[in-house]
């Protein structure tokens, strides 16, 4: 693992799609990080990355690339069912991991992960982004001034491209549909805000030669509910409502806030809170400071967290998949 002392951190990069891009984009903002080296299955297609984003080192092989004793720090940017498989070797490997969400697509996959994660003593963290934009650490600031929450709606869909329908997140099998892709977000928001695990009802779905395009499900918690809606087919402007006793607060984007309004019976004011350089900045900041105090685990996004999301998230699935 990483020393305190040993900087730029040297990242490693699992799956060359558009979110490492988006991610790459993003590191080039810190002077403590550096992009090292990148790892796909199409040799032509990481030299082209690599054009884009200079690196010392590409690898077809990503097993080359964990083993890489320069690589201090990996993010996986692979397809979701991927995910379990390949932080549990660079854990074993004893290579800290930051893996895009959904961490992992099944409870006993996230189990896994996490054992890995405690045994070999090496920092995991799943990159729920949500959690680290400033307007969201911001507004819970603000969630004392609306009383005890009771309610939570929460929304996040758009139209997919039917061209995209049948590749990656939009075909059936492991992984696949609305639910994993932009529900985990509303999901990690309610487990976020509500403890426990909660009775889930489903409420709406579209099934789409199996993939599930859009879901909406009502989760009951001891001390509320949470309504949240996912799509792939329609498209509804990303946002959610926190309800309180005495007020209520509205942010938006959903998944990645940048301004959030609270409203009690004395007032209503909106706070605008943009991100710092772009929406991958808080995670990537957050999951280094870690590193340099020599954390295995979040305080903000912690291992029990991405868990209880994964199995609200499986209990959602199970509502239809019982009955396929």
């Amino acid at each position: 693992m990483i020393q305190n002392t040993i900087l730029p951190v040297r990242w490693g990069i699992i799956g060359a799609g558009g979110i490492a891009h988006r991610f790459c984009a993003s590191l080039t903002n810190f002077k403590d990080c550096q992009l090292y080296a990148i790892a796909g299955r199409n040799k032509a297609k990481m030299e082209a990355f690599q054009k884009e984003f200079p690196c010392d080192v590409i690898y077809t092989n990503f097993d080359a690339l964990i083993q890489d004793e320069n690589v201090d720090a990996i993010y996986l940017a692979l397809p979701h069912f991927l995910h379990a498989a390949w932080a549990v070797k660079a854990l074993q490997a004893h290579k800290p991991v930051l893996s895009e969400k959904p961490a992992v697509i099944t409870t006993d996959e996230m189990k896994q992960v996490i054992q890995a994660a405690r045994d070999s003593h090496t920092l995991y963290m799943e990159a729920m982004k949500t959690r680290f934009e400033p307007a969201y650490t911001a507004m819970k600031k603000h969630l004392s001034e609306i009383g005890d929450i009771t309610q939570i709606s929460a929304e996040n869909s758009s139209v997919l491209p039917p061209a995209l329908f049948g590749k990656g997140y939009h075909t059936s099998g492991k992984g696949s549909g609305c639910l994993l892709d932009g529900g985990c977000y509303l999901t990690a928001l309610a487990i976020d805000l509500f403890p426990g695990l909660p009775q889930v009802e489903l409420e709406d779905l579209v099934l789409k030669e199996g993939v599930d395009m859009f879901v909406r499900a009502k989760l009951a918690f001891h001390n509320g509910t949470a309504e949240i809606a996912c799509g792939f087919d329609r498209d509804i402007p990303s946002h959610a409502v926190i309800c309180g006793t005495k007020g209520s607060i509205a942010f938006a984007p959903a998944h990645r806030p940048d301004h959030f309004t609270v409203k009690t019976a004395e007032a209503e004011k909106t706070y605008q809170v943009p991100y710092e350089n772009d929406d991958f900045h808080g995670e990537i900041a957050h999951f280094v400071q870690l590193l340099k105090e020599g954390k295995i685990e979040s305080d903000v996004m912690s291992w029990d967290d991405s868990l209880r999301n994964m199995e609200v998230l499986e209990e959602i699935s199970g509502c239809w998949r019982k009955h396929a």
